[in-house]
This record gives structure tokens, C-alpha cells and sequence, in this order.
């Protein structure tokens, strides 16, 4: 009789022992499960429970930064060194993805590539993403080049950052290093002594990780005589707006001559 109670016993503590294990578990793993998706650049962090998002990274220094997606918007400002956070964003749980992007604005309104988030998982979770590091922005004084002429770029990035400048054309894609300033700010010429059609980008090499490339923008280097097409090209959008005048102008002139002529030899 003994030994069957002993042998109840041990089954009943061995019972509550292995329940206590698995209510531990479970409550771990609600309040504390963590699984990351890593990329060479972002870690995406998840936890089961409120179904928000955190994002966080890098961006021009100063800049707008939105983020929008289905049912989803949060704009932020990057602090002077281009780090932001944007936390606690809503995720409405909808059947369909809400594909989420962040695209920031600097200054003066250039903007970056959109850099789109990887599909989250649906469900309740709780999602930490970054960093996400933002391409710089770019801008050219000029889209049309004469040959020779001195014509800057510049662009906005974080700051003392090194900047990958790629210049495309035909046949080979020339790339170069920079550094911007202590604001962001960085500027380059554009080379201008062969003529042709260029492209040209720009990228940032930010905490060891290469960012996102910038919009890529559009130039055509022109030969000398192109200058006197532009002059008169200029020339005839000034005269536009009078073209009817020049016409009438020119139809008098001519009539004026035509009436001279015959009062100077009279038909016989």
C-alpha cells in the first residue's frame, strides 16, 4: 500500500513539475520571445503581443522623414547627426500587407530614394526594424552642359560621412570618393570635357553599411556649336509672345516695297 502511494506520489510531483515548465514557456513566450531577420544593413525584431512598429536609422542630416504605407503615416525630423526614431506606429490588422516605405526630404527639397520595408508577418506582433540607413540626396545646377563649362553637384547625407559618387556613361561607370561636412552638405563637379550623356548617383557609406543609392540624375555634356542653338533657341522664346506682330510687320514691309516700286516705274 505503501508503495502504491509512493508510486501516486511521485506520478502527481512529476505532473505539477512538467505543467509549471510548459505555463513558464508559454509565458515566455508572450512576454519575451524574440526572432530577428537580419540583412547585411537592417535587423527586423519581433515579439508576440500590441501590434506596433518601431523604426530606426539614418537620414540626411535635418531632414523631413515620412513614412506611409496602407492605413499607415508618421513623419519625423532626423537630429543634426541623421540619426531617427520613429516608434510606436500602429499596424491595422488588415488582410492584406500594408507595404510600408520612408522617403526623406532635406532642407531646400530634395529628396531620397524610397527605401521600402520587407513584408512584416502578419499577426499581433510587436516589430523593431533598422537601422535603415536613407540614401543621401542629389541635385545638379544643370541638366544641359556646354563643353568646358564649370557645372556643380551637391547633396545632403549624415554628417563627415563618406560619399561614393558613380558617374555612368556609355560604356563604364567611374566612381569616386568625397566627404561631406560637419552638417551633411557635400559638392562635386561634373565632368564636362567630353561630350556626352551622363547619369550620376550617389551613396553613403554610414557605421561600416553602404545606404541606399541617391535618385539617379541626368546630364548631357554638348559640343561648343551647341551654345549658338541655345542662343537662338532662347532668342525665339523671347519673340514668341510678338510672332503675329513680326508677321504684320513683315507683310507692310513688303507691301511698302511693292507700292514704292510701282509709283517709281508706273505700268505703260
Amino acid at each position: 500500500m505503501n508503495r502504491k502511494f509512493a508510486l501516486i506520489l511521485f506520478f502527481f510531483i512529476a505532473s505539477a513539475i512538467l505543467f509549471t515548465i510548459i505555463i513558464n514557456s508559454k509565458r515566455r513566450l508572450i512576454l519575451g520571445t524574440t526572432t530577428s531577420l537580419t540583412s547585411p544593413d537592417t535587423t527586423v525584431s519581433t515579439a508576440i503581443g500590441e501590434r506596433r512598429l518601431t523604426i530606426f536609422g539614418w537620414a540626411p542630416a535635418l531632414s523631413q522623414i515620412k513614412l506611409d504605407g496602407v492605413a499607415v503615416y508618421d513623419s519625423v525630423t532626423a537630429a543634426s547627426d541623421g540619426s531617427f526614431l520613429i516608434s510606436g506606429i500602429y499596424l491595422p490588422l488588415v488582410a492584406l500587407y500594408p507595404e510600408i516605405c520612408l522617403q526623406a526630404q532635406d532642407s531646400i527639397g530634395r529628396t531620397t530614394q524610397p527605401t521600402c520595408l520587407p513584408r512584416l508577418k502578419a499577426g499581433k506582433y510587436n516589430y523593431t526594424v533598422g537601422p535603415v540607413l536613407l540614401s543621401p540626396t542629389l541635385s545638379l545646377e544643370k541638366g544641359e552642359i556646354i563643353k568646358g563649362d564649370l557645372v556643380a553637384a551637391s547633396g545632403q547625407t549624415t554628417p563627415k560621412t563618406q560619399v561614393d559618387i558613380f558617374l555612368a556613361r556609355a560604356y563604364s561607370i567611374p566612381k569616386y570618393q568625397i566627404k561631406s561636412d560637419a552638417t551633411g552638405n557635400f559638392g562635386f563637379n561634373l565632368p564636362t570635357e567630353t561630350v556626352d550623356k551622363w547619369r550620376v548617383f550617389a551613396g553613403a557609406e554610414i557605421l561600416g553599411a553602404a545606404s541606399a543609392k541617391s535618385n539617379t540624375l541626368t546630364f548631357q555634356v554638348h559640343p561648343l556649336i551647341y551654345s549658338l542653338w541655345l542662343m537662338l533657341k532662347r532668342l525665339f522664346e523671347l519673340l514668341r509672345p510678338y510672332l503675329i506682330y513680326l508677321v504684320i510687320l513683315i507683310e507692310v514691309v513688303i507691301l511698302a516695297h511693292l507700292l514704292l516700286k510701282r509709283h517709281r516705274h508706273p505700268l505703260r
